[in-house]
C-alpha cells in the first residue's frame, strides 16, 4: 500500500522538510556515481503518516539531464518501495523510526535517520541500480538482483518470526499483500486497545475496478480480553475507519464527518461470539468516495499465548459474493493456540 500513500512532501537533500521545495544536485568532479544525486531521488516522507507503512517521496528533478524522470518511470511503484522498507527492516530501530516520521518530527533527528537509511540502502546496493535505470533508461541486472535480495530477507525474517509471531501462526495467501503494526495505531491514538494488527489484503484491493477491491481480513491481537458486544465493537471500528480516511484522505478529499459510523450486531449462540454488520466510511487511497463495508468479526481466545485475537473480514461486496469464499477461508486459516 505504500504507493497509494502517496505524499506531496518535498525534501532538501533527502531530509524530510514538509512543505519545502527540492534542490537540485548538481555533479561535481569528485562525486562518485552515488553522490551525483543518486541519494536524493528517494526519500521519506512526511505525510500522511498512519505508523502501518513508511511512505516514499521521488523526486525526479533531483538530477540533471531527465535522468530522474526515468528513474521515476521504472522505479516508482509498489516492488521498489516495498523493496526499501524491506532493506530498512534489517536495522529494526531504524524502520521504528521510518514508520515514526510524520510533520512534528524534529528536523534534526529526520536528517539523522535518513542518513542512517541512505546508508543502508547503499550498502544492498540501491543506488547502484538508480544509476543504471539513469543512465539506460531500463531496468537491468542490478534492479532485478536487488529485488532478489529484498525477497530473499522478506522470506528470512517470515521464517525466523515462524515460532512467535502472529504472522506465521496466520499464512498469507498467494498473492494477497500483508502488513503489521501496532495497536492503536497512529490514525486512531484513541483506539482503546493495545496489541498488534495483522492485515491480509486481496490481489486486487488497490484497484477500484476489481472485484475483490477494499476486501481483506485483519485480526487485532490484544493483551486483554476486549468488550465485545456489538455496541463496544461498532464504536471502535468507527473511531478507526474514521481515523484511517482523515489521516489517509483529508487533505485530498472533502470528508463528511457525518459519514462515519458502523451498524454490529451479534449472530445468536454463535462459538465463538461472532458480530455482523456494516461500516459506512470513505475510500481515502483511490476515490474519496463514500463506501459501504460489510463486516463479519468474531472473538477468539488463543491458549497459551497470553493474547486474545479479534478476526475481522470486510468487503463492499454482498457476503454471498464468492469474494466472501476467499476472506472466510483466508480468516478460518488463523491458528492461534
Amino acid at each position: 500500500m505504500n504507493a497509494l500513500r502517496r505524499s506531496l512532501t518535498l525534501t532538501i537533500m533527502g531530509i524530510c522538510a514538509c512543505g519545502s521545495a527540492g534542490s537540485r544536485a548538481e555533479p561535481t568532479a569528485d562525486s562518485s556515481s552515488e553522490t551525483v544525486g543518486y541519494r536524493h531521488v528517494v526519500s521519506v516522507g512526511c505525510a500522511p503518516n498512519n505508523g502501518q507503512t513508511v511512505v516514499y517521496v521521488w523526486h525526479p528533478g533531483a538530477l540533471p539531464d531527465g535522468q530522474g524522470d526515468k528513474i521515476f518511470k521504472h522505479l516508482q511503484g509498489p516492488d521498489i518501495e516495498d523493496c526499501l522498507s524491506e532493506l530498512a527492516r534489517t536495522k529494526p530501530k531504524l524502520y521504528e523510526a521510518l514508520l515514526a516520521v510524520s510533520p512534528k518530527s524534529d528536523p534534526k533527528v529526520m536528517a539523522k535517520t535518513m542518513e542512517e537509511t541512505a546508508d543502508v540502502w547503499s550498502q544492498f546496493g540501491v543506488y547502484d541500480a538508480v544509476q543504471e535505470v539513469a543512465t539506460t533508461g531500463a531496468r537491468g541486472p542490478k534492479v532485478e538482483a536487488l529485488l532478489q535480495t529484498c525477497a530473499g530477507l522478506s522470506r528470512t525474517r517470515e521464517q525466523t518470526a515462524a515460532a512467535s509471531g502472529p504472522s506465521v501462526r496466520w499464512p498469507i495467501p498467494t498473492g494477497w499483500k500483508h502488513e503489521t503494526f501496532a495497536l492503536p495505531p497512529g490514525f486512531a491514538p484513541t483506539l482503546p486497545y493495545q496489541g498488534t494488527e495483522d492485515l491480509r489484503f486481496m490481489p486486487g484491493f488497490s484497484s477500484p475496478t476489481a472485484p475483490d477491491n477494499w476486501s481483506y481480513v485483519f485480526v487485532w491481537w490484544l493483551d486483554q480480553p476486549p468488550p465485545f458486544d456489538a455496541a463496544s465493537v461498532a464504536a471502535n471500528l468507527t473511531t478507526y475507519f474514521q481515523g484511517l480516511a482523515t489521516a489517509v484522505g483529508g487533505s485530498k478529499y472533502q470528508l463528511d464527518p457525518a459519514r462515519y459510523r458502523t451498524v454490529l450486531s451479534a449472530v445468536p449462540a454463535s462459538e465463538p461470539p461472532r458480530l455482523t454488520g456494516q461500516v459506512f466510511t470513505y475510500d481515502p487511497f483511490a476515490t474519496g468516495l463514500p463506501i459501504t463495508l460489510n463486516v463479519e468479526a468474531e472473538l477468539r481466545s488463543c491458549p497459551g499465548t497470553q493474547q486474545v485475537a479479534v478476526v475481522v473480514a470486510l468487503s463492499p461486496k454482498d457476503t454471498t459474493d464468492s469474494v466472501w469464499t476467499s476472506l472466510r477461508a483466508t480468516a478460518g486459516n488463523l491458528v492461534c493456540n
